[in-house]
């Protein structure tokens, strides 16, 4: 068990954070196809930075966290000085779309994306789009979208490989 397995609790903010079942499941799959400590990472929706924490906690050395809201971002630079992970973990807040518009000067081996859940499937689609032809994400390079079970179209990408389900969270799979 890593560190950060356990809820966060927060009563201010308004966000999903995956749950410990889920998130150990995502982590025992990613074990099983990557090595942590020779990866970059880009999480984007980060909300509280509970995925943020696994891969840290993982060996994972460079992490950059992305969420719009100003709360979430100041609740993770607080625990990552805590946790002395601040040399290996970059926060941003700033509006994902905003930021994966802008022109990207390196690209990550792994994206892991958590949007809202109420968010349009058509915007997702722009992001995935983004994050692979603007060159985001690494040859070989792994996109991850935590979802609900409603959005279920994602076969439509060449990328797709799979969609694993742990109740109403989904994680699909995209292989670049």
């Amino acid at each position: 068990m890593h560190i950060f397995s356990e809820k966060i609790k927060v009563k201010k903010f308004s966000i999903h954070p995956t749950t410990s079942k889920a998130k150990e499941a995502l982590f025992n799959i990613l074990n099983n196809s990557i090595s942590f400590n020779e990866i970059k990472v880009l999480d984007l929706f980060c909300g509280m930075g509970g995925i943020t924490y696994g891969f840290a906690s993982r060996g994972v050395s460079k992490i950059r966290s992305v969420d719009s809201n100003k709360y979430c971002i100041e609740y993770i630079n607080k625990y990552i000085k805590s946790f002395h992970f601040n040399y290996k973990i970059r926060t941003l807040q700033c509006d994902v779309f905003d930021f994966i518009r802008k022109r990207v000067s390196f690209s990550y081996d792994l994206i892991f994306a958590d949007p809202p859940f109420r968010i349009n499937f058509k915007k997702l689609y722009y992001l995935i789009d983004v994050l692979i032809f603007k060159k985001w994400i690494k040859k070989k390079g792994l996109i991850v979208i935590e979802h609900y079970d409603k959005i279920n179209t994602f076969s439509k990408f060449i990328q797709y490989k799979e969609t694993r389900k742990y109740g109403k969270v989904h994680f699909t799979f995209l292989k670049i």
